[in-house]
């Protein structure tokens, strides 16, 4: 943080109290007494030699309800500076040039000096959006200061503290933006010079980091985005045992899927923004996944109970065997989810026209269309009581028909086909 003093020339009036009185015998008084370099606590004073001899001068200043003080200045001077006075305060000066035992008429006039300027202004507490100034007041009393905060050259805002205060909370700041603070104190007219600071407010961090829809093998992690512009974000998950994995996300993204996570473990996500060199502060969240109902599903109602909710490519184990797994499409929002996808067809990109042992083993592609296999169907539903669904669409006219029962021979009885009752909307 830098810290600027500003040097202030202050122009204070002064009042000729002086008024031309009778001379003593033979001697004028000095002529024409001005003052310059009004500082808060010197004040140099010039003036006109008077005509007749003299031996020297003598100075004397008052404080407007105070002591006198004086001072001898030699004949050949006719500038002097009174220094160490109190700043913000009214003097009475009075020059005489002096003969022997003879004074001459006094010269006078009045000088308020300026005031002393706040100093060692800091910013403390520095946040995205805050800051905390603070501040050792002026000797000399105040009646308030006045603060002014700029940044790119344009005045934001003004501030009047009271006198009684030496600090100020700055509050809705930008994040990444450089500052400069102006501060001076006032009494009645007078005005001392001016401190500055400048410092920066530092990147702002990502908001309400949070992980949501966790099972035992995924979570979605989600945020709000900081205000400043920034180039990516970095998250970091790390699993009670110490494994960790650190990922590089786009500026754009709000979330992510967070999937492979081993099951009933606490993950630590950590996730922090960037831009260039500059970084946010890590904010971070913890979750836990849980453990599966079924280690090994038999279908996709068993992995929707799993938590997993996402229609997509799984799994599933005939009969529970782990080593009689087979992949199928798994529907996880039509009709509450969990249904086998045995058939899909969408597009007309995969042929159809197939033979018998194709439709026995299956073709296609599960993420497009295909056809499962009457092996495989066969096999899954005779692991217990299923339903079947079929659900046809043209252009934005859809339809579905339901069977409450729904099992295939096998291939003994050339895959038998038996349903039950029906409903839906196909006629």
């Amino acid at each position: 943080m830098e810290v600027e003093v500003v040097s202030v020339v202050v122009v204070v009036s002064v009042i000729a109290r002086g008024q031309q009185q009778q001379e003593s015998e033979g001697m004028d008084p000095p002529k024409e007494m001005t003052m310059s370099l009004v500082t808060e606590d010197s004040v140099t004073i010039s003036w006109i030699k008077p005509f007749a001899p003299f031996e020297y001068y003598k100075m004397s200043y008052q404080l407007a309800r105070g002591r006198v003080d004086s001072v001898v200045i030699d004949s050949d001077v006719t500038n002097y500076t009174l220094s160490s006075l109190f700043p913000a305060t009214e003097y009475e000066i009075n020059l005489t040039a002096v003969m022997g035992s003879q004074e001459s008429v006094p010269a006078s006039t009045a000088v308020f000096t300026a005031m002393d300027m706040p100093a060692e202004l800091t910013a403390l507490n520095i946040t995205p959006q805050g800051a905390l100034l603070r501040w050792s007041p002026p000797t000399s009393e105040v009646d308030n200061y006045v603060l002014t905060l700029t940044h790119s050259q344009v005045t934001t805002d003004t501030f009047l503290v009271e006198r009684h205060r030496q600090d100020h909370q700055l509050s809705g700041l930008r994040p990444s933006t450089v500052y400069s603070v102006a501060l001076y104190a006032t009494k009645g007219p007078l005005t001392s010079g001016t401190v500055i600071s400048n410092f920066r407010t530092p990147m702002d961090a990502p908001l309400n980091l949070s992980a949501t829809e966790v099972n035992h093998r995924s979570g979605l992690i989600s945020w709000q985005p900081p205000i400043t512009d920034i180039d990516n974000y970095m998250l970091t998950y790390k699993a009670a045992d110490g494994s960790r994995k650190e990922l590089i996300l786009d500026a754009e993204d709000t979330w992510i899927r967070l999937e492979g996570l081993a099951e009933t473990t606490e993950y630590t996500i950590r996730l922090q923004a960037a831009r260039g060199l500059d970084t946010s502060a890590i904010v971070s969240t913890t979750f836990t996944t849980g453990s599966r109902l079924f280690a090994t599903p038999q279908n996709c109602a068993q992995h929707l109970l799993n938590g997993e909710n996402l229609s997509g490519v799984y799994t599933i184990y005939i009969n529970r065997d782990p080593s009689h797994g087979v992949q199928v499409y798994c529907d996880m929002t039509t009709d509450e989810g969990g249904w086998i996808v045995f058939q899909r067809r969408q597009n007309g990109l995969t042929d159809f026209s197939r033979k018998w042992s194709d439709y026995r083993v299956g073709f296609g592609n599960l993420e497009d269309e295909f056809w499962l296999g009457l092996d495989n169907i066969q096999k899954m539903a005779a692991q217990g009581r299923y339903e079947l669904r079929i659900d046809m669409k043209d252009g934005q006219e859809s339809v579905y028909a339901n069977y409450d029962k729904f099992s295939l021979g096998d291939a003994r009885n050339l895959y038998k086909l038996r349903i039950g009752e029906y409903n839906g909307t196909a006629w």
